[in-house]
Formats: structure tokens, sequence, C-alpha cells
């Protein structure tokens, strides 16, 4: 029986070229091991609404951008539930709030997220453990094309 999937918005691929695919459609994270021909579920429920972001340290943690509940989540493959690690007071201009994040790179030297608020026009440096990030590019809540703003920013590679 074949495997449908509905919007796929993000792929992670790890070293191994395994990848984990978030899917806004059905809600949830999918992981394909290089080579397999079935994907495997490894988070779901009730917490993702609509993953858009997904990244994942050496360890198997994966780091995902809930687009409509205005977090990020720290989630172990295959556990019930993440933890919401940044944003999660609803959408707001405010340092402890995100709006639409969609893309996220995490800086794992640091522990330093990097989180695109697409609906808020900006990108957020969130450390890992921080109740508040800190705006460096953008001004949230202020789209445009001039050399100060963003418009609908998602995504980002860092060259380090």
């Amino acid at each position: 029986m074949p495997t449908y999937y509905q919007c796929l918005v993000a792929v992670y691929a790890n070293a191994n070229l395994n990848l984990y695919i978030a899917e806004t459609g059905n809600s949830r994270i999918q992981f394909w091991s290089h080579g397999a021909s079935v994907g495997l579920t490894i988070a779901n429920g009730s917490q993702l609404s609509m993953p858009f972001g997904i990244w994942v340290d050496a360890n198997g943690i994966m780091y995902i951008t809930d687009y409509p509940n205005n977090y990020i989540l720290k989630w172990s493959p295959f556990a019930p539930n993440g933890s919401i690690i940044a944003g999660g007071n609803g959408s707001g201009n405010s340092a402890n709030q995100l709006t639409g994040p969609v893309g996220i790179y995490l800086d794992e030297t640091n522990n330093i997220l990097y989180v695109f608020n697409y609906d808020n026009h900006s990108v957020m440096k969130w450390t890992i453990g921080a109740t508040v990030g800190i705006v460096i590019a953008g001004s949230p809540g202020k789209s445009g094309s001039n050399a100060t703003l963003l418009q609908n920013p998602t995504d980002i590679t860092l060259d380090q």
C-alpha cells in the first residue's frame, strides 16, 4: 500500500543521508532511512499543527517550528510529546513571542537557534534555555524592501 503525503515543506538530511520530513498536511515528522522504501512517523500528536521547519542535532534530537502555534519544539524521536523551547506565548512583537515561525537553523557549537518569523518579517537568535530571543534582522511587524526590512523570510544557511 503506498504512503501518501500532504504538503511536504521541509527536509533535513543527516550525515548518513537519512531524511527527516516536515509534513504540514498530516501534522507529523516522517523519517526515511537512506535507501528505505517506506517512511516512519517519529513525531505527531496534538502539539504539531503545521510543522514547517526542522533541524536535527548530532544526537537525533529534532527542533521543529510549528507555524500556527508560534513555537519551537524540542522533540526526541518516538517521544509522545516535545517540549516548547522558544515562543509559545501567542503571536506578537515581544522578545518572548514568535509569529509564524517557518525556517530554523541550529548552531550546535553555541546552542543557538536562528528562527525565521514569516508573519513577523524578522529573524530571531534564540539561545537554547533562554526565555527570550533577540531580533537580528528585520523589524518585527514591519515588512518592506529597504536595507533594514524583510518581507516574509523563510530560511537561511550559515557559513561558519
